[in-house]
């Protein structure tokens, strides 16, 4: 046991994982609260909504605790939050969030003539390759998982004691192990003919005293009472293999299919995929 205050990245990761979450837990009681009024309004307003929500938010924990509400269920916060970095923290997260939102909802025949558009996708799409660049780094590095994180050079750090448990990653290989070998087991099992391999273990079994009569054609009676031996219904499609029990269609077929050398369950009849309809 290890590496005092270890801060993973899926600790990080997960915190702004948490944070999405909350965001939209709350964006969804406050659905339900407009729903009553006027169609149209709760739209035309959602990004002052959604900006209102953020603050309040970013009120309750980053100003009050240097840490947002998913670093708080994980033990994490800021280590250098400075009241200069704190304010540019929210403009540069919530005040581009809000003018964006906003911008979209922008009379549509104002963003064509003004080309605004065209300009926006492009500001977007630089955002997210940038946003990939800066993640990658982070996964190479295991500091600042988001953009503002590394514009601010933010640095998170544990509230609590973490130590890096030998003992976690013997069960992690193990879990992988596991994983390759039921992996493994779903390549390999389906190269076996399953049934193939039943007939034959029952056929040398010594409990088996049913006789092979692949020699006999046996006469066949259909009434009321006649059931299916496969399914132990009433034969759909009836169909036989040779001797002298009726089976539905799909029963015999399906297992003809498995195993060619298919054997009556009954007397143990052999039709060596013999499939006729019943008469």
């Amino acid at each position: 046991m290890s590496t005092l205050n270890y801060l993973t990245r899926v600790a990080q990761v997960d915190a702004l994982k948490l944070d999405n979450e909350i965001i939209e837990i709350f964006k969804r009681q406050i659905s339900e609260l407009l729903q009553y009024v006027p169609a149209g309004l709760a739209t035309k307003y959602d990004p002052e909504i959604t900006l209102i929500l953020r603050l309040f938010m970013f009120n309750h924990s980053l100003i009050k605790n240097r840490a947002t509400f998913g670093q708080q269920l994980l033990a994490i916060k800021y280590d250098n939050m400075s009241n200069n970095k704190l304010l540019l923290y929210g403009i540069l997260t919530h005040g581009v969030n809000y003018i964006k939102d906003r911008i979209h909802t922008i009379n549509s025949e104002a963003i064509h003539d003004f080309n605004v558009t065209k300009l926006l996708d492009r500001l977007e799409g630089l955002l997210l390759l940038v946003n990939l660049i800066n993640f990658l780094n982070f996964l190479r590095t295991g500091e600042k998982p988001s953009l503002v994180d590394r514009i601010l050079d933010l640095k998170q750090t544990s509230t609590v004691k973490r130590y890096l448990n030998n003992n976690i990653y013997s069960f992690m290989q193990r879990e992988i192990l596991w994983h390759t070998f039921i992996e493994l087991l779903l390549i390999v099992l389906p190269l076996i003919n399953y049934h193939s391999w039943v007939r034959r273990f029952k056929n040398l079994s010594p409990w088996n005293t049913n006789s092979n009569q692949h020699h006999i054609e046996a006469p066949r009676v259909f009434t009321i009472t006649t059931k299916c031996p496969n399914c132990n219904e009433k034969p759909v499609l009836p169909h036989h293999m040779g001797c002298s029990h009726i089976f539905c269609y799909y029963c015999l077929k399906g297992n003809l299919e498995a195993d060619t050398g298919y054997q009556c369950p009954v007397c143990n009849f052999s039709g060596q995929k013999c499939l006729k309809f019943y008469m």
